[in-house]
């Protein structure tokens, strides 16, 4: 939904005014798109993006196809366009989540042709059959609640006869955005399109795009070498120093803050001297050489005798393994040690050993993080652009028998 306030008149801008938390004067510009978010709560945010703000910092300026990066003036759009390739881009999830409407305008703004589903629900086959007749090159999906579904269709398609194989030579890359994308399933993809470019890259309604770690880690899900607009704030209130944790921060042109909630305008968007930081909801840890490691949400962290275990690094191991398809970690209330580490997962046969399970996750994982329980479900229930559902999760945990 796009705002106009000089249609919406003064209130819209005393209102904006009031939310910006002191972090912004005075609103120069007061066309804005508000992307509305509900992250892993559920809980509907509208977040208030000025235009120019947005085209910089979700939309890459005009430069995310271009050598020389974000433009520095309106008219050079024209020229990427003309001077850019003939692409063909393809957004899987709705519009209304912020990964796929920043594609789209990606996309148009460097003049691709953009296609999209008529079908009302995502269906694998039939994003597939779509991919192959718009001859598509680029599909954007939403982590591995759309990676599975689409995999699983190419690999069967694939395994059937010549004359009956999706044609997909134009396609060359696979990116997500918006949920975690694991490197099990990017695997799966290469194997079946050896030359297909497969990329998860971290961002937040909040934050716009932050990009694909560059760095090697192995604790936590992703890794940024040292940049000048990435911070870890600690407690809302100054800057994490080296080997501490707090939450990361994009500083520049972000959000002027929710839409009628100045209270959680004033948790999530915060100054610290005299810089504006929008907090996106994942941990991280400042390093010793300045990079910064991403953890997980940090609002799903589970503390277990006092070790901190974020559900994202738990699951990503666990859907290396053959028989998992799908997996939530939560927390779940423990006499001795607080919380324990709980997995629901769904699989792709009739008996699973789950101490097998156990041993595969101790291979990769430090003792405290491994599931001490599993509860087995038929379908791992997320929402329809495929962000987990964490309170879902949590309530078969307690739930189950003892």
């Amino acid at each position: 939904m796009e705002v106009d306030g000089n249609e919406l008149g003064l209130n819209l801008v005393d209102e904006i005014t009031k939310v910006s938390v002191g972090h912004v004067e005075k609103l120069n510009d007061t066309d804005l798109i508000i992307i509305f978010t509900g992250g892993t709560t559920g809980y509907p945010k509208g977040v208030m993006w000025p235009h120019k703000h947005l085209f910089f910092s979700a939309l890459g300026g005009g430069g995310f196809f271009h050598a020389d990066g974000a433009i520095s003036e309106p008219k050079e759009l024209a020229t990427r366009v003309s001077e850019g390739m003939l692409l063909v881009t393809m957004p899987l999830a709705p519009l209304m989540h912020g990964a796929a409407l920043w594609t789209t305008l990606i996309a148009l703004f460097a003049g691709h042709k953009v296609v999209l589903s008529d079908e009302a629900n995502f269906d694998a086959t039939h994003a597939w059959q779509l991919i192959r007749e718009q001859q598509v090159n680029i599909v954007s999906i939403v982590g591995d609640a759309m990676a599975l579904p689409l995999v699983e269709a190419l690999e069967a398609n694939q395994a059937g006869l010549e004359q009956d194989r999706w044609p997909l030579d134009g396609l060359f890359h696979i990116g997500s955005g918006g949920a975690i994308f694991s490197q099990t399933l990017q695997k799966r993809f290469t194997n079946v399109l050896p030359n297909l470019i497969v990329s998860s890259s971290l961002g937040a309604t909040e934050t716009g795009t932050l990009g694909a770690g560059e760095l090697e880690t192995e604790e936590g899900i992703m890794r940024y070498a040292p940049r000048g607009d990435l911070e870890v704030v600690v407690d809302g209130m100054r800057l994490a120093m080296k080997g501490e944790e707090g939450i990361l921060a994009r500083s520049g042109m972000v959000p002027v803050g929710y839409f009628g909630d100045e209270e959680k305008s004033r948790e999530t968007f915060v100054t610290i001297g005299d810089v504006s930081y929008a907090l996106g909801g994942d941990a991280a840890r400042r390093e010793e050489d300045g990079s910064v490691t991403v953890l997980g949400r940090g609002s799903m962290c589970i503390n277990t005798g006092g070790e901190k275990v974020f559900p994202e690094e738990v699951e990503s191991t666990m859907k290396a393994h053959a028989v998992v398809d799908d997996v939530l970690v939560v927390g779940v209330a423990h006499e001795k040690w607080g919380q324990q580490v709980a997995a629901v997962y769904c699989a792709n046969v009739p008996e699973v050993d789950e101490q097998q399970l156990r041993e595969f996750c101790r291979e990769s994982l430090a003792g405290y993080k491994v599931p001490k329980v599993f509860f087995r479900v038929d379908t791992v229930q997320r929402n329809v652009v495929g962000k987990p559902d964490y309170a879902w999760a949590k309530s078969v945990a307690e739930d189950a028998p003892s």
